[in-house]
């Protein structure tokens, strides 16, 4: 066998060894992997931000066979009911179905199981750790672009929640054949315009310059502004996009300002509304679960942010351990310690993760003296 790269490997388990504690484990799920990884067994680029691009050609029925077949093991497993009577009925149901028809339509149940599995399992979004609570709106009966529209109005109000973001996915029709495609040509479903001038010069969004001139040649008319908002465009069933405007209602917006430069107070268009979440509050908000997965379940906690939000956060899982586990101030303090010791607490401030005692006191420092001097 061998890796996407053309190196030959074995089908063996690997010895992991952990460095902190000289324990030895042997991993042997990598041998079921039926996707190709980034990684060989001579190069790690599990950290660097190297997203594979998507086919554009459907799969096979090979392809779907066996990925059909893993999946249905993770979901009946996941409901305790492996290699059950209903697990071999389905598995046969799915294979006449893909053999018949290229495609199988998920159960509803397989579909949420399957969103909150994908999400879980994302290797690089931090946000993971709420995978549990996915929403997940199944419109597979979409056949429509202004059905489309409908459903994702509909996911951006759940999910801003007026401010009290909520996380949410809207599944649309999958891909059969490769000609009767359903796509949301937006990269993110809020974005701003960005208008490329005669002299070169960029007014609003330099990313976007692009995608505002196929909006431009679909119809679209922007304000030419510096905060115009994108239509979203789709695509239904395999047909020419369509555009529409994003009711103004559902657009949530964060207000700048500036010590010095007055403009951001001053400008019409950076007057929005202000919904402020801090991620302290967030985790004071389901602290039972927090002390539950870091005390008991010896979980991992990374904080992401600069420093100031990262003593805040820092602070705030202390008296979360000392308020349900009454101990003292030392005693907290010295378990704080034992966490970072043990590899289970990472800050990652300004790109860099904080781990050793040194650059954690320095970072706590500086954060307590950049508090101290606020008004």
């Amino acid at each position: 066998m061998k890796d996407h790269d053309g190196s030959s490997h074995q089908k063996k388990p690997t010895k992991l060894r952990n460095l902190a504690d000289k324990t030895e484990a042997f991993d042997s799920l990598h041998v079921r992997n039926a996707e190709k990884i980034l990684c060989t067994g001579q190069v790690c680029l599990g950290s660097i931000m190297q997203l594979p691009t998507h086919d554009t050609e459907p799969r096979t029925k090979e392809e779907i066979l066996l990925h059909a077949t893993d999946f249905l093991e993770q979901y009946f497993t996941s409901i305790r009911r492996l290699n059950s009577d209903a697990h071999r009925t389905r598995l046969e149901s799915v294979q006449r179905e893909v053999i018949s028809t290229g495609t199988y339509q998920l159960t509803e149940t397989e579909l949420v199981f399957g969103a909150k599995l994908a999400w879980r399992n994302a290797a690089r979004c931090i946000g993971r750790i709420q995978w549990s609570k996915l929403q997940v709106f199944d419109c597979r009966y979409v056949t429509t672009t202004s059905g489309m529209f409908e459903a994702l109005c509909n996911h951006i109000k759940y999910s801003t929640n007026k401010g009290n973001i909520r996380s949410a996915i809207t599944i649309f029709p999958q891909r059969t054949d490769g000609k009767h495609d359903y796509r949301v040509w937006n990269n993110q479903l809020i974005n701003y315009a960005g208008y490329k001038n005669s002299d070169g010069t960029i007014l609003g969004d330099p990313a976007n310059v692009e995608f505002t001139e196929v909006c431009m040649k679909l119809g679209w008319k922007g304000a030419r502004t510096r905060f115009d908002i994108l239509p979203l465009v789709l695509s239904a069933n395999g047909h020419d996009p369509d555009y529409f405007d994003i009711p103004s209602d559902l657009v949530l917006e964060v207000p700048l300002n500036h010590p010095i430069f007055k403009l951001f107070e001053t400008s019409k268009h950076l007057k929005f509304r202000k919904f402020e979440t801090y991620v302290q509050d967030l985790i004071q908000s389901e602290a039972p679960q927090i002390y539950k997965m870091v005390v008991y379940e010896r979980g991992h906690f990374y904080v992401c942010g600069d420093c100031t939000m990262a003593e805040d956060v820092y602070q705030t899982l202390k008296q979360i351990i000392q308020t349900h586990s009454q101990m003292t101030d030392k005693e907290v303090e010295a378990y704080m310690l034992s966490l970072r010791d043990e590899n289970r607490y990472h800050e990652d401030i300004f790109g860099i993760t904080l781990r050793t005692a040194e650059v954690h006191n320095r970072s706590r420092e500086t954060a307590r003296i950049r508090m101290a001097a606020e008004p």
